[in-house]
């Protein structure tokens, strides 16, 4: 992967069972290097399944010449025995992967979700990262044109200046049947207009951010660079922006399960740590296809498995906030599941 610090590493995660051919797309739109943590199951991982991930990835980076620059690939086994385990050339050979997967239910599907390590899995890319910068996204998120190149030249003059200043991207989702993936704001609007485009997760609220209008009305900067449009205060329990930030911001707390505010708890603390939230101009990223009533559904019952625990959780998070950040006590929201 490549070492130079100036620039910023996409932090991802994702399950092993989820590696295949589709990985491509997290390569079509960004330029900088990627740090990806693949999650085995608590139980004892299949050796097979290992094997499988790992030629499966050995092939990718063989055939694409930007993966073998820009991928490194971390391995998360829960299972404390996997401690110290090698992988053998001869194994990784000869495994075959050919044969079909086996169906799991929807029982399975909710067990294995509810209990995804998904913090563990974000802060461990994350630390094995090698540059200054970071973005820690989702599988599927895709990229505007020069979203890397613009972010690190305003990266550059604003982070360092104050660390404690986030470089918020807007995020949206898109119709699946789009041929062509928007590469600007204005390709983004054309959507738009066409109600093939919309905010991500719009009807929860948590990705929304205000003066999007102004934001589409602005022309777009030089071809390299970008600007803050506003700072926006964090005044909701809800909010949860994607940004752009130095690697020494704050750690995803692991006590936090996965569907249950996993990725809102990094703002929270970020807010009682006295962080700025800087709205950025130009740049955006994408979610192909809109969640469906099944997948809502889904990750719906696997909050209910884990909202127990995560009150637990919650508790606890707001005791070491109150602890490590007394004074902003009353300058941030109330933190509620």
């Amino acid at each position: 992967m490549e070492d130079d610090p100036e620039i910023v590493t996409l932090v991802l995660h994702m399950s092993f069972n989820r590696l295949d051919s589709s990985i491509n797309k997290q390569f079509s739109t960004w330029t900088g290097p990627i740090s990806l943590a693949v999650v085995f199951p608590f139980e004892f991982p299949d050796p097979k399944e290992v094997l499988c991930a790992v030629k499966f990835l050995r092939e990718f980076r063989k055939n694409d010449s930007n993966a073998l620059q820009k991928l490194s690939v971390h391995f998360l086994f829960q299972n404390q025995e996997c401690s110290g385990s090698t992988i053998d050339e001869e194994s990784v050979n000869n495994v075959n992967c050919e044969e079909p997967e086996e169906q799991i239910t929807d029982v399975m599907k909710i067990r294995q979700m509810a209990s995804y390590p998904v913090n563990e899995a974000r802060n461990l890319a994350r630390n094995l990262s090698l540059t200054n910068y970071i973005v820690i996204a989702d599988m599927d998120q895709l990229f505007s044109k020069n979203f890397e190149t613009k972010m690190i030249s305003l990266a550059q003059k604003k982070l360092i200046q104050d660390p404690k200043t986030v470089l918020v991207y807007r995020i949206f989702e898109i119709a699946d049947d789009v041929e062509k993936f928007p590469e600007t704001k204005d390709d983004l609007l054309s959507l738009f207009t066409e109600d093939k485009a919309q905010e991500f997760h719009k009807y929860y609220g948590a990705h929304s951010i205000p003066e999007l209008q102004q934001w589409f009305d602005l022309p777009e900067n030089p071809e390299n660079n970008t600007e803050i449009q506003f700072y926006q205060p964090y005044q909701s329990h809800h909010w949860e922006p994607r940004f752009v930030s130095l690697r020494t911001i704050p750690f995803h707390d692991t006590n936090f399960y996965y569907s249950i505010r996993d990725n809102t708890v990094l703002r929270w603390e970020m807010c009682r740590a006295g962080f700025k939230f800087a709205i950025v101009e130009d740049v955006f990223t994408f979610h192909l296809g809109y969640k469906t009533s099944e997948e809502k559904q889904l990750v719906g019952r696997v909050a209910s498995v884990v909202h127990r625990n995560a009150l637990k959780s919650l508790k606890k998070f707001n005791e070491r906030m109150d602890r490590v950040y007394p004074k902003t006590k009353r300058t941030c929201p109330m933190y509620v599941l």
